[in-house]
């Protein structure tokens, strides 16, 4: 995904401008998940967003710590490989827009 997806300019430069990328590995997913009790805002968020199974979600969080737009990785691939920088791209438009694109979907 991320030869397509990040080798698009526009795709680049609204990420550079609206967005801080991190990242957190699916095994401290689970710790955390297993965790009896969390207490950091942030962490509760990825937690409550992650979907199970998934191998990568793209998750748009507000300054507010609010889950803004959830993309599961495996669910953008299956769009087609020719669409995928354009999808990505709506997604992330979308999710500034408050349009919460997939976060009605069940974990």
């Amino acid at each position: 995904m991320r030869a397509v997806v990040l080798s698009n300019e526009q795709n680049i430069k609204f990420l550079n401008e609206n967005f801080i990328n991190t990242w957190v590995l699916n095994t401290d997913m689970k710790r955390l998940r297993d965790a009896k009790k969390i207490e950091h805002p942030l962490a509760s968020t990825i937690i409550h967003a992650w979907k199970k199974h998934s191998p990568v979600d793209c998750l748009i969080i507000s300054p507010t710590l609010e889950l803004m737009g959830r993309q599961p990785v495996n669910e953008l691939l299956a769009q087609g490989y020719f669409a995928l920088a354009q999808n990505y791209h709506t997604f992330l438009v979308e999710a500034l827009a408050r349009k919460l694109p997939g976060v009605q979907r069940d974990n």
